[in-house]
């Protein structure tokens, strides 16, 4: 059986960071995720309780606010409760596997990191300048023995 679930959104508020009484940090958040629309109607948008605990918490606490996009992986869980007039209810929440980053570079944030994905003038120095030796991929000697299937 699997659980998994993959989503690129947005936060809706600026993450922020608590700990347990035991000293484990963590942080909750909502991440919204536009959905598919017929042309010329309002996109249909869902939001999704997360998350995320030690290190991915203090990661998001420290390079995600509001409005930025986020993509994460990780597990659904359902709550059962009864609300205050009697009526069992479930809520879901994501708990966060890995986070990665996402959107256009526009503008810098706070914090010194700017998202978006690197380009050949953005990487300094001669490390975005192909070898000129360079002559292809080399083949590969498989043992099938050695594969699993």
């Amino acid at each position: 059986m699997l659980n998994a679930i993959f989503l690129h959104g947005r936060l809706t508020a600026d993450p922020e960071l608590k700990s347990t009484s035991g000293g484990i940090p963590y942080c909750n958040f909502t991440v919204a995720v536009d959905g598919f629309a017929k042309k010329g109607e309002d996109k249909p948008t869902d939001f999704f309780t997360c998350i995320a605990w030690r290190n991915t918490a203090e990661m998001i606490c420290k390079y995600f606010k509001k409005g930025k996009e986020i993509v994460i992986s990780g597990e659904m869980h359902s709550n059962k409760y009864t609300d205050n007039d009697g009526n069992n209810r479930i809520a879901w929440k994501v708990n966060v596997n890995s986070v990665d980053f996402c959107g256009s570079a526009k503008e810098p944030e706070a914090n010194g990191y700017v998202s978006g994905s690197l380009t050949l003038e953005t990487v300094p120095g001669d490390l975005g300048k192909p070898k000129e030796s360079f002559s292809g991929m080399e083949e590969l000697s498989i043992n099938e023995d050695n594969l699993p299937f």
